[in-house]
């Protein structure tokens, strides 16, 4: 069994491991302090193709599969949690819209979230817990 990433996979480890030491690095203590999230950093996450990654070309995304994603994701946290935890709301929401959204709401909010041009939220809640 072979267990080394492919080239693409480093390419991906690689930039992400760039990006998160340039820019998100220096940022990370003031997310935090704040608890706030640049949508600027948000939006150059979406430059990058870092948000979406698995998303399939059709609706704006690599395309990648989720070692790939993970791989990318280990780079974003060893900079800051808050970002990786941000990229990953952006899966999950991307991944319910594959799964579970109409062909209308792919087109209408895929592309924008992979673009970080919208930004998403899950809320949950019932009885005694949620998301509050």
């Amino acid at each position: 069994m072979h267990f080394d990433l492919t080239a693409d996979q480093r390419l991906a480890q690689e930039m992400a491991r760039a990006f998160a030491e340039k820019e998100i690095k220096p940022r990370a203590a003031e997310i935090d302090r704040t608890d706030e999230f640049p949508r600027d950093l948000y939006r150059r996450m979406g430059d990058l193709g870092l948000l979406g990654m698995t998303v399939p070309p059709e609706h704006g995304g690599a395309g990648a599969d989720t070692l790939t994603w993970a791989v990318v994701q280990e780079e974003l946290a060893r900079a800051s949690a808050a970002v990786a935890d941000s990229q990953l709301l952006v899966k999950l929401m991307t991944d319910m819209l594959l799964h579970n959204g109409t062909e209308a709401q792919r087109r209408a909010y895929l592309p924008a979230l992979v673009r970080g041009e919208k930004i998403c939220v899950i809320a949950q809640t019932e009885p005694g817990t949620g998301s509050d």
